[in-house]
């Protein structure tokens, strides 16, 4: 949780090299860096409408590169998170707010993006890993917001088609 809440302050609180996103990335406009910070993920992305952040632009566009499935599975996912944002009725900051410190909110709202996720890699002949899903569900980087054994049993229901 904590650290959720530090990139998003770091967003304003420090200057970063940004460059602007493809069209069909809207409402995402600008993808941007982050700073460094201690005990987060050099890979972690996270979405802040109208922003993609990561750490590194350069290792961004290399592991996601234009016109792969991996970049299409997750322009979906970041996708669905900005649109949720920039609609949530009480807005964009409540809805921030309640993802960092509603666990079920959280969950709820990455099952939408994840969903999509998982679906374009499944329907794209992608191999899928189950248990690297659940342990990334389930594990520091979304702050434990649910056990592996939930998250694992969520993930094989969205590739059986029955979630």
């Amino acid at each position: 949780m904590k650290k959720l809440w530090i990139i998003l302050l770091t967003l304003f609180v420090f200057g970063c090299s940004s460059q602007p996103m493809p069209k069909d990335w809207h409402p995402i406009t600008t993808i941007t860096e982050r700073p460094g910070i201690p005990s987060v993920s050099d890979g972690t992305i996270t979405t802040v409408s109208p922003y993609l952040i990561v750490k590194d632009i350069d290792k961004f566009w290399k592991d996601y590169p234009l016109g792969s499935a991996r970049l299409e599975a997750l322009r979906r996912h970041e996708v669905i998170h900005a649109k949720s944002q920039e609609s949530y009725g009480g807005g964009k900051i409540a809805w921030l707010r309640r993802y960092l410190f509603e666990k079920k909110f959280r969950w709820e709202e990455e099952k939408k993006g994840w969903r999509e996720e998982i679906l374009h890699l499944k329907n794209t002949g992608h191999g899928l890993n189950i248990d690297a899903i659940a342990e990334a569900l389930s594990g520091k980087g979304y702050s434990n917001m649910v056990s592996f054994a939930e998250a694992r049993r969520w993930v094989m229901d969205v590739i059986a088609g029955r979630a």
